[in-house]
């Protein structure tokens, strides 16, 4: 790294560090009514807490979930959930579902998807907006541009961010729940998947404020169907349904105090805590979550989904199947054919479920493609399981996955919680029950409702509406590796420690830029347990400029900054990086009195940034595995880095003598200085990727220092 690369730099931070830590909850304050929403990529589904449970909300079709459809007309009429999805055979490429998946994703990345050529509308990248601090424009996040999705309305091509249309569906929910309870609702708790990054969870907030709702909070889809099994589990004719599939797991006890029901998780040995996992498949993610699950909090230890691997994926594989067999058959392509590819699609929809309950299942399209006759389709439950294989052994995977990260066995498991639609299909649940040697598994809760109803119980603890005295049970979550950031010397800042549950908020003070006169300057993220902070895991950059150094010899040549790392309620992590506010006060001159009122001026310049990469992604075993690397290099790392603490040291005199020049009146002597700083530099420019001993940088700054004095 040159002189002139470094100039803007790092920042350096005082001895005097002072920090503080913020560890309370959101400032967001929940009023009224409270509901908790399933924002599924195929449905869509609504409950709140009410009179001492959870009521799931029927939609106008008397039906307790919603199609996360959305249809636009040719007479300019926008559709959401049942009616949406009864006109799509006659208005595919104008009628959107599967949004879920495009929400908060890069372009490239969607590019990729296999099953692109199955949907009826188009994709197109968003433009990138050079004010993001994301670096992606619409929903896109990270380092990538995000995509729009192009249709046709009234003769006029359109485009609309997934975040607005997932905002329709959002706004229905809030219809549905404002009917039912014949009341304002301004408050929400919307799950999202637990692998989702920080891009998608950000712009599922945003739906959810477009749609209306003015205090949102998030919760993982696992953690809500985990709180839904504590609490339907409270009840006794619940404890005695459960209690009778065996399993000796994690049953759910209630203890009497004042008229007041207390949840309590006992097992048959009345142990207070018991690990669980939940498998949440849904009909575009699947999420798997390993938790501690105690009388006062749910821990999560571990985490491992995708969210693009969902029940859909097996309904792609039934329309290419069918659709190849019509080729087949007729002996030309159905695929340009949009209404005639949903009109399979929709068929194959129906006979996937008819297949969860029966052995066969058949169907019959008339006149597909414009074609006279009829196409008959016909699948058994054994040709469905077997051409769904290589989905359920990616989902077999990430169930295996997330034991190892958590560091448990298959027999430690006490419950094995199921949530999410695709769940009733009996394959999956056979090859869980024999992965977990037969244990009998949990379906308390219908699969379809179990996230809403957790999400609502959630609402309900945050408004404070709950009955039973379940207010101290909280769902925590860790962060699983240390986020920190880097200076110049390569010493790496902690500041969010292992370990910490969020949300927390921590400031670091006393910071100021490295180099005397630096108008500017870099603020890097990084997560991980190394001391040396470039082999740690960059998380990304921040960037502050136009900076307002004071002038030689004023004793602020280094600008003063801090910066702020938080992590809220919904597991989205923000970097702060701003100069610290000096007021001072300033004379204005007038043209007529040479005189003038005094004013306060700040020049205080911030950055922040929401990073749409993925943090926090390691499991326990991946833990512990970065401990003990960073164990076994620490004495390494300390080397290095007192290498470059010391290359540092001599790089801020260069700067700090050439900063001061301006102030020696003796112009032989500021020659002769600015040749000997000129001989260091070109000293520099050649040893500049070459990390030399603390030795070497040391003499040269002695010698530097002596033949400049003191000035």
């Amino acid at each position: 790294m040159g002189i002139s690369a470094s100039r803007g730099g790092y920042l350096l931070m005082d001895s005097s560090q002072n920090d503080s830590t913020w560890d309370g909850k959101s400032a967001e304050k929940f009023e009224g009514p409270a509901v908790g929403i399933d924002l599924g990529t195929t449905n869509s589904c609504v409950g709140v807490w009410h009179d001492g449970h959870v009521a799931i909300i029927p939609n106008d079709y008397g039906k307790s979930t919603t199609p996360s459809c959305v249809a636009f007309t040719e007479d300019g009429r926008i559709l959401v959930g049942d009616s949406a999805k009864d006109q799509v055979a006659g208005n595919a490429a104008n009628t959107l579902f599967q949004v879920k998946r495009w929400i908060g994703r890069r372009f490239e990345d969607l590019c990729k998807y296999a099953a692109a050529p199955l949907w009826p509308y188009s994709l197109t990248m968003a433009a990138a907006d050079p004010d993001d601090a994301t670096g992606g424009g619409g929903s896109g996040g990270g380092d990538g541009v995000g995509c729009l999705i192009e249709l046709w309305q009234q003769n006029k091509k359109k485009t609309y961010a997934p975040e607005e249309i997932s905002a329709m569906i959002l706004s229905k929910m809030k219809e549905i729940a404002q009917a039912h309870l014949k009341c304002s609702v301004s408050s929400a708790v919307v799950a999202v998947p637990a692998n989702f990054t920080q891009a998608q969870k950000l712009a599922t907030k945003d739906s959810a404020r477009l749609a209306g709702f003015e205090c949102v909070r998030l919760i993982t889809e696992p953690s809500a169907a985990a709180l839904a099994y504590a609490v339907r589990t409270s009840g006794s004719s619940a404890i005695a349904s459960d209690y009778c599939e065996g399993g000796g797991g994690l049953v759910g006890g209630l203890v009497r105090r004042k008229g007041r029901l207390r949840i309590r998780n006992l097992d048959d040995n009345g142990a207070l805590s018991k690990t669980v996992m939940v498998v949440d498949w849904g009909g575009g993610t699947f999420d798997v979550s390993v938790m501690r699950m105690g009388n006062r909090e749910f821990r999560v230890i571990a985490v491992a989904g995708d969210t693009q691997l969902g029940g859909q994926d097996i309904d792609d594989l039934m329309v290419a199947h069918f659709a190849e067999e019509f080729r087949r058959v007729r002996g030309f392509s159905v695929q340009e054919d949009a209404e005639a590819m949903q009109r399979i699609r929709s068929r194959c929809e129906a006979m996937k479920h008819t297949l969860s309950a029966a052995t066969c299942a058949d169907a019959m399209l008339e006149g597909l493609c414009g074609i006279g006759g009829s196409f008959e389709m016909k699948m058994t439950r054994a040709e469905l399981e077997e051409m769904s294989m290589p989905v359920l052994d990616k989902c077999m995977n990430l169930v295996d996955r997330a034991l190892k990260d958590a560091g448990v066995r298959k027999t430690d498991i006490a419950k094995v919680i199921l949530a999410g639609g695709s769940m009733r299909m009996p394959k999956i649940q056979e090859l869980l029950s024999t992965f977990f040697a037969h244990k009998t598994l949990c379906k308390v809760i219908h699969p379809d409702e179990c996230v809403a109803y957790g999400a609502a119980v959630q609402a309900a603890l945050i408004t404070g509406d709950i009955v039973m005295d379940v207010k101290d049970l909280t769902l925590v979550e860790a962060v699983p590796v240390t986020i920190g950031f880097g200076q110049e010397s390569e010493k790496y800042v902690r500041v969010i420690e292992r370990n910490t549950p969020y949300p927390t908020r921590v400031v670091r003070k006393n910071w100021q830029t490295t180099y005397d006169g630096a108008k500017s300057c870099h603020l890097f993220v990084y997560e991980g347990e190394r001391e040396k902070a470039n082999e740690n895991n960059l998380l990304g950059k921040l960037f502050l400029s136009g900076l307002q150094p004071g002038p030689p010899g004023s004793g602020r040549e280094r600008v003063a900054l801090e910066a702020i790392l938080e992590i809220d309620d919904d597991g989205i992590l923000t970097a702060t990086f701003r100069t610290r506010t000096r007021r001072r006060r300033i004379q204005s001159q007038s043209s007529g009195d040479g005189g003038g009122d005094g004013q306060h001026r700040s020049s205080e310049r911030s950055i922040t940034k929401s990073f749409g990469r993925k943090w926090g992604t390691f499991g326990a075993a991946e833990a512990q595995a970065v401990m003990r690397e960073a164990m076994q290099c620490a004495e390494d790392d300390r080397a290095d880095v007192a290498k470059t603490t010391a290359r540092c040291r001599l790089l801020q005199y260069v700067y700090r003598t050439r900063w001061r020049l301006s102030l020696i009146t003796d112009p032989k002597r500021r020659d002769r200085l600015r040749e000997l700083l000129d001989v260091e530099e070109s000293w520099w420019e050649v040893n500049k990727d070459t990390l030399l001993e603390v030795a070497e940088y040391s003499e040269r700054r002695k010698r530097l220092e002596k033949a400049c004095g003191r000035f």
